[in-house]
């Protein structure tokens, strides 16, 4: 899954559709590239931002998720940082669950963003001090009032071997139940058709299949 990347476990395969989103009008360059699909009747958004404060990307994910109706929306590379308060970030009428890089550890970039429409009953899985990982879980109610864990995860082509192991753990996790997982991976030299790969892509394959993801990029 490198890039724009929707995971979704298999429970919640039924009426899965992908929409592309085309300008916004006239000329105008996009400086958003998105991913829509519909799952259950909820529409869920993900995209990659390389900083939400830049070039008007914010003002511009906001008319998108106004046109479309989105009810979920996962962002990778958000920037965020503790001088960016959640007032900056949030949308009305949207829950925002945030997920800033540790400055400690790497200074720029990174970070993920999730907002879930108000109504869903969104509520953040704590995930303590073991998850050192870029990754925002909450779990909200479908239709039928049935659970669906959503998670929003980045991870950095220079990730450490903990932080890869932080998230394969949370991903193993919450597909053990109704789950769409968004997000960035970088893994280069995965084989969508043919489901091969060597190095750590390899090994996100064998995670993939051993906890019966679809790939809906590919």
């Amino acid at each position: 899954m490198e890039g724009a990347n929707l995971g979704i476990n298999k429970e919640v395969q039924g009426n899965i559709g992908r929409q592309n989103i085309g300008k916004l009008g006239g000329k105008k360059k996009k400086l958003v590239e998105t991913k829509i699909i519909n799952i259950d009747n909820l529409i869920c958004m993900y995209t990659n931002v390389r900083s939400i404060m830049n070039r008007n990307k914010r003002d511009e994910i906001e008319l998108i998720i106004r046109q479309k109706g989105v009810d979920i929306l996962g962002i990778t590379e958000s920037w965020g940082n503790e001088d960016i308060g959640d007032a900056e970030l949030s949308f009305d009428g949207y829950d925002l669950f945030r997920q800033d890089r540790n400055a400690g550890v790497k200074k720029r970039g990174g970070g993920v963003l999730l907002y879930v429409r108000k109504g869903l009953g969104a509520v953040r899985e704590e995930q303590g001090e073991k998850n050192i990982s870029e990754s925002i879980w909450v779990k909200i109610f479908d239709s039928l009032r049935r659970e669906i864990y959503v998670g929003v995860c980045y991870r950095s082509p220079t990730v450490s071997n903990e932080e890869r192991d932080s998230l394969f753990d949370c991903i193993k996790k919450y597909s053990k139940h109704t789950s769409l997982i968004m997000g960035d991976f970088n893994f280069k030299d995965i084989d969508w058709v043919d489901m091969d790969a060597v190095g750590e892509g390899g090994e996100f394959v064998t995670l993939v299949n051993d906890c019966f993801l679809i790939d809906e990029e590919h």
